[in-house]
């Protein structure tokens, strides 16, 4: 059986390795729908050669000659704004909506993708972050598969699988590579460059989970994923850097046995397994050799050096709203980074002062986690010139 999917972020980093999966399995899958947030002259080439039912562009201003052509060369339905970004997963006969946009703006195709019953695969950790107990809630009271595509959750999701029940858990471990500045000194994160901060060791990313590698806050945001979408408790779960990226994850058994998941670095390894779940496709691609492997390290974190991993565990075990202004005012923060308004190290500065500025609130609703999305980017931008000294 084909089956019909549905891609929201097609043309970023990760977006573009789920192409790259389905071409090599066409005969396993097929796009009946393709979303970009801007990017509308790549997703004009992916129209035109994947050949979609749906095309969503949502910033309606940034369509071009190109994809106009494109859309109307193929017949496609057009969907734009937010607005299309909720109603593309309602369209009909779609088995796996793919979720891979960065942003906030992820937890709208998400959640409708579950009020629509559709079975989801997800690299989009914001809208975790922001309400993953209520996602993981309705998605269980409907049966919905819900399936992680990030390489760490991926190995966690698949690693809890191999117990019989919960009780035999001790603990996960949460692997970080560490990023490309793990050696580096304090007075050397002062003078890092964007042009640094993205060229991450061992994978191939976006911009921002790149620089949040670099900071250490992307392994926050996992260690808050984590507890929402398995149900962790915060204790049980353990942060440790592990630079060759060989070991995605692992849990720790209650007599004292451990099971992981170890491969290549290859992210098309977890799309494909997120793609055909619950089935697991045989491939040509290199398998990890043991005998090659010379080390395989494992240390602590240095939480001191990168404050943002401790912010934002704090953040996570707070709870109510806090997770949600920390998402949010990180992804203002490491914009202005990009932009070359503040240095790498103010990052964590900017984003620990608006969760001191928060008064929390409980999360019940889309509308409720925007509204504080919203009130924590224009917060981070308020507070700029008074915290950050230039």
């Amino acid at each position: 059986m084909v089956k019909k999917i549905i891609l929201i972020g097609s043309t970023g980093a990760l977006g573009t390795q789920v192409l790259e999966v389905i071409r090599e399995f066409r005969d396993r899958f097929e796009i009946v729908g393709l979303g970009a947030r801007r990017d509308s002259e790549r997703l004009a080439l992916q129209v035109n050669e994947f050949h979609p039912k749906y095309v969503l562009l949502t910033e309606e201003n940034s369509t071009s000659f190109s994809l106009k052509s494109a859309i109307e060369a193929n017949k496609s339905k057009f969907f734009s704004g937010i607005k299309g970004l909720k109603e593309i997963v309602s369209v009909d006969n779609v088995d796996l909506v793919v979720i891979v946009m960065g942003g906030s703006l992820g937890i709208y195709p998400l959640w409708e993708a579950i009020r629509y019953n559709r079975n989801i695969a997800i690299a989009n950790k914001e809208s975790i972050v922001m309400m993953g107990e209520v996602i993981r809630e309705l998605a269980d009271r409907k049966g919905i598969n819900l399936v992680p595509i990030d390489s760490e959750p991926s190995a966690i999701f698949q690693c809890l699988k191999a117990l019989d029940n919960r009780e035999e858990l001790d603990s996960v471990i949460l692997t970080a590579s560490g990023g490309p500045f793990r050696k580096f000194t304090r007075e050397q994160l002062e003078e890092v460059t964007p042009e640094e901060a993205i060229a991450h060791p061992v994978w191939r990313m976006g911009k921002r989970i790149s620089v949040d590698s670099a900071t250490l806050m992307n392994k926050g945001l996992e260690y808050i994923e984590l507890h929402k979408f398995f149900n962790i408790p915060y204790e049980k779960i353990h942060i440790v850097v592990h630079p060759q990226g060989i070991m995605h994850g692992a849990i720790s058994l209650v007599d004292g046995s451990f099971i992981s998941l170890m491969s290549n670095p290859d992210m098309k390894i977890p799309i494909l397994y997120a793609l055909s779940y619950p089935e697991r496709l045989s491939t040509s691609w290199k398998k990890l050799n043991l005998i090659e492997l010379r080390d395989l390290t494992f240390e602590l974190p240095d939480v001191e050096k990168f404050p943002a991993l401790r912010i934002a565990m704090e953040a996570g075990r707070k709870g109510d709203s806090y997770p949600t202004v920390l998402n949010a005012s990180d992804e203002t923060a490491v914009e202005l980074f990009l932009n070359r308004r503040i240095k790498f190290t103010d990052i964590p500065i900017l984003v620990e002062e608006v969760l001191c500025r928060h008064n929390p609130v409980s999360i019940d609703s889309v509308d409720t986690v925007m509204e504080i999305d919203i009130w924590a980017r224009r917060e981070t931008m308020n507070i700029l010139d008074k915290v950050i000294k230039r």
